[in-house]
C-alpha cells in the first residue's frame, strides 16, 4: 500500500485530497501535518515510511527550500510533489523535484503523477476509479 504524507496548512484542503486519494486509489491512511516544522518532525523521526510527500510550497514555520533540502538529504530516493496556488514559484520548486501541480488545476493531472510515481504499489481494486474528465480541479 502507497504511504502518502500530506503537508498543507489548510485542513479542509488536507481532508479533501485525503477522500480523493481514497475514492481514486483506494489509499485510506495518510500522514497529514499542517506545517514545516512539523514535517520536518516526522520525516526526522523516519516512521512510519513515506512514498511521496504531496507539499504546498507556502507551508507556515520553515521557509519551504530549506525544509525541502534537510528532508532530501536523509531521504534522497523520497518523491515529491509541489502544490501552490501561486503559479510563479513553479520556477523555484521545479528545482526541488520535477513535479509541480497549480492548485485548482484538474485533479486528472495528479492522478497522472502519482500513477507514474506509485505505478507499482497502488492497489489494483474495484475502489481504483476515475473522476470524469470534467476538467474539475482541487
Amino acid at each position: 500500500m502507497a504511504r502518502i504524507l500530506i503537508a498543507d496548512p489548510d485542513p479542509s484542503f488536507r481532508n479533501a485530497l485525503n477522500l480523493w486519494l481514497n475514492y481514486r486509489f483506494g489509499i485510506d491512511e495518510t500522514i497529514q501535518v499542517s506545517d514545516g516544522e512539523c514535517l520536518l518532525e516526522i520525516m526526522v523521526q523516519g516512521v512510519p515510511a513515506v512514498d511521496v510527500v504531496l507539499m504546498d510550497w507556502s507551508l507556515p514555520n520553515r521557509s519551504d527550500p530549506d525544509v525541502w533540502l534537510e528532508i532530501q538529504e536523509s531521504h534522497p530516493g523520497l518523491e515529491w510533489v509541489i502544490l501552490s496556488v501561486d503559479p510563479s514559484v513553479s520556477i523555484e520548486a521545479k528545482k526541488a523535484t520535477r513535479w509541480f501541480i497549480q492548485k485548482g488545476a484538474s485533479l486528472d493531472n495528479l492522478s497522472l503523477i502519482l500513477e507514474e510515481i506509485l505505478g507499482g504499489v497502488l492497489p489494483e481494486s474495484p475502489g481504483n476509479h476515475r473522476f470524469p474528465s470534467d476538467g474539475a480541479g482541487f
